[in-house]
């Protein structure tokens, strides 16, 4: 089987309807047939009138070994500029041992004097 898609060691905002496939189930193989998801982190970043947008995508709803979810951006330690703050549980989470989302350090590095017309 040619897998198509690959989520893993990312940190994902989500709005008024959150994560569609939580769980691993007949949905998700049938949407996604041999796709990998995992070391995923589900950052809330709205709310709906309904009052569900704070229970979204929470523990038990959601398979811990595809995300790891948080409330907020405070609670996934995550800095105004998208970087990850010291103390964040993010740290060191994803599948190679690094952290969760961009790597910011690796970003700059490759990316030095190629952005922004410099």
């Amino acid at each position: 089987m040619r897998r198509r898609t690959v989520l893993t060691n990312n940190l994902i905002g989500f709005g008024a309807y959150g994560v569609t496939f939580g769980r691993e189930g007949e949905g998700l193989t049938k949407a996604l047939p041999g796709a990998i998801i995992g070391k995923n982190a589900l950052v809330s970043i709205a709310d709906t009138a309904d009052g569900g947008g704070a229970s979204r995508n929470r523990p038990p709803d959601i398979n811990q070994t595809m995300y790891t979810s948080f409330p907020n951006a405070a609670a996934a330690g995550i800095n105004a500029d998208g970087s990850l703050a010291p103390q964040s549980p993010n740290r060191r989470t994803a599948a190679n041992g690094k952290d969760i989302g961009v790597d910011f350090d690796e970003l700059r590095r490759v990316g030095a004097g190629r952005f922004l017309g410099k």
